[in-house]
């Protein structure tokens, strides 16, 4: 099986010299540009306030429902923020809308996703506005996770300067998302290998988490760093086991402004001869995507 490319991203993280940081940045990018995903290390998040993470999250989901519901996601795709419980989203029809044969289709059409969510997102997006649980519920949970969030944020600028630089453009040109994800020991996620069509396993590493090239980045860059096809594969019950793991993870997603438009960057036009894709307003392209992932909103 192809491994996942791996670059390393201290060189952003540690305000290293200009020579440094363009020689990690081509090392981001030819990761990057092969298959629209890498693991990342050198991100600089320690890894006790990860431990403390997952052991927040397991506190989180191991409440009982009704607790849980105490925060729950509204009954429509905005905000997506809240306590989202299982077979509620359904991400597989995500996978039918890029399938290529029918039996795929039908199949990720038909999945349920058995899951449970918490979202939450900057404390001053007053557009999507936090819904936290009582302090009572689960003491502490809300400045945890206040501080998680700032710290992942500062995760992505340094992955951004590295994605900028390795197509010698600043930040400022960018209007940018990608996804950052952090697994615990059990894993699952798979990456599409572009080339053979077969899945690469992002298996959980100490100190690495993996970056997944959204379709709004792919929109900016002109195709140069594609979106990334993945999925969750859940593994057979090994050695006797009854049941299978829990599996916890922490993706942390990076957005746009909703009033914005996207667009091939001009040098990126420039520099490739035309565009690859027609404008399209952020607002739809999100609209669409959560009345995908989120049927029952919609009567479906």
């Amino acid at each position: 099986m192809t491994a996942i490319p791996i670059a390393d991203i201290s060189a952003f993280v540690g305000g290293q010299d200009e020579q440094t940081k363009r020689k990690a940045a081509k090392q981001l990018a030819e990761a990057v540009k092969l298959h629209g995903c890498a693991g990342i290390t050198g991100h600089g998040l320690p890894e006790t306030d990860l431990h403390d993470a997952f052991s927040t999250m397991r506190k989180l989901f191991d409440l009982p429902l009704d607790e849980k519901m105490r925060a729950p996601h509204p009954d429509g795709p905005m905000p997506h923020r809240g306590y989202l419980a299982t077979a509620k989203e359904k991400s597989g029809k995500l996978g039918a809308v890029y399938s290529t044969s029918e039996s795929e289709k039908t199949f990720y059409s038909n999945a349920i996703d058995w899951k449970e969510t918490y979202d939450i997102g900057h404390e001053d997006n007053e557009e999507q506005k936090n819904i936290w649980l009582p302090d009572e519920v689960l003491p502490g949970f809300r400045p945890h996770m206040v501080n998680l969030h700032g710290q992942l944020a500062t995760i992505t600028q340094a992955i951004l300067e590295g994605l900028m630089l390795g197509m010698d453009l600043s930040e400022e040109e960018c209007k940018t998302s990608y996804t950052l994800l952090f697994q615990e020991s059990e894993s699952g996620l798979e990456f599409q290998n572009r080339e053979s069509g077969e899945y690469m396993s992002a298996s959980p590493r100490e100190g690495m988490l993996y970056l997944n090239i959204g379709e709004f980045m792919e929109r900016f860059s002109n195709g140069l760093y594609p979106s990334a096809m993945h999925r969750v594969a859940v593994r057979p019950a090994q050695n006797g086991e009854k049941t299978i793991p829990s599996r916890f993870s922490i993706p942390f997603f990076t957005m746009i402004n909703s009033a914005e438009s996207i667009y091939p960057m001009p040098s990126r036009v420039e520099a490739d001869g035309k565009a690859n894709f027609e404008p399209v307003a952020f607002k739809d392209l999100v609209q669409k995507l959560f009345n995908t992932l989120l049927p029952a909103a919609n009567g479906a």
